[in-house]
């Protein structure tokens, strides 16, 4: 905690993030289930082989990465909430 800072703004500094770091993440995720969601209705249509392989991969990589990234900001932000 910095020098001179109320205890309750570091907390609500973190909460802000955390509220933050979800809305961010959900906003990745969304697209990447409604991409599946739609996947599911081609599929239903008889599409088959690259397409669908390609939006498979598409969703797969979203996903991933927005899992990377929400580790890396809780990681970050656990860093330097230790290092105050």
């Amino acid at each position: 905690m910095k020098h001179g800072t109320k205890w309750y703004i570091t907390v609500l500094d973190n909460i802000t993030h955390a509220v933050v770091g979800l809305v961010s993440f959900f906003a990745v995720a969304l697209p990447a289930v409604l991409l599946f969601k739609f996947m599911k209705y081609i599929e239903s249509l008889g599409v088959d082989g690259l397409t669908l392989a390609v939006l498979y991969t598409l969703e797969s990589i979203m996903l991933l990465i927005d899992a990377a990234l929400v580790v890396r900001y809780i990681a970050v932000k656990a860093y330097n909430d230790f290092k105050e």
